[in-house]
């Protein structure tokens, strides 16, 4: 949508820096749909680079995840859990990098709340899903995705009595639907894993 949005009636305050009830998200999504028609009219010369002080480019990054599927949590992040699951955890990282986001990582109680939340939705799922960490290098030593150790990531607590290598192959990071860390099969043929992908966008405007 570049660059330019229908500024006078949304500048007026509706929109307003650390100041974003999450039901205000279907109006700004409503909002940028009527962008697309607004700029085409007589009145276009209204238009103007910012909602507020905040640019519409970084306003579109906030939105975009919403329209891909992601569910806001306030001050937490964005998330989006496939239910449906997949055998691979190198596949499930690949869907969520195609969406621009990653396999969750939880930093903190309030972020392994939220997986929590939407994982509690789904009751017939697998009681584990893939997240964002393994020991795939090197035998438990845990690491994210991006290779930063499990342990500084704020978030840490492992389900009773893992990690537990159970079988001699679990090398990839999941969480179970009580919130709880728990090491995983890489693979796993007999049932398929869901996943949580979190997605990175412009938290910090709201």
């Amino acid at each position: 949508m570049g660059e330019e949005c229908w500024g006078n009636e949304i500048e007026k305050g509706l929109v307003r820096r650390k100041m974003f009830p999450s039901f205000h998200l279907l109006f700004i999504a409503l909002s940028l749909a009527q962008l697309q028609t607004a700029t085409s009219s007589p009145e276009s010369k209204n238009v103007i680079p910012y909602v507020g002080n905040i640019p519409c480019s970084k306003l579109y990054e906030f939105i975009k995840p919403l329209l891909k599927g992601y569910e806001y949590f306030p001050g937490v992040g964005f998330y989006k859990f496939y239910s449906g699951g997949t055998n691979y955890f190198s596949k499930a990282k690949k869907v969520c990098e195609s969406d621009g986001a990653h396999l969750a990582i939880p930093n903190s109680y309030a972020e392994a709340n939220a997986l929590h939340t939407i994982y509690s939705r789904f009751p017939d799922t697998h009681r584990f899903a893939f997240i964002g960490f393994h020991d795939q290098s090197s035998e438990g030593k845990y690491v994210t995705i991006f290779g930063d150790p499990l342990y500084k990531t704020g978030y840490s607590k492992w389900s009773s009595g893992e990690p537990n290598q159970y079988g001699g192959n679990e090398d990839c990071g999941s969480i179970h639907r009580n919130g709880g860390l728990n090491d995983i099969p890489c693979e796993v043929s007999a049932v398929k894993i869901p996943f949580f992908c979190e997605h990175k966008a412009l938290q910090w405007i709201f």
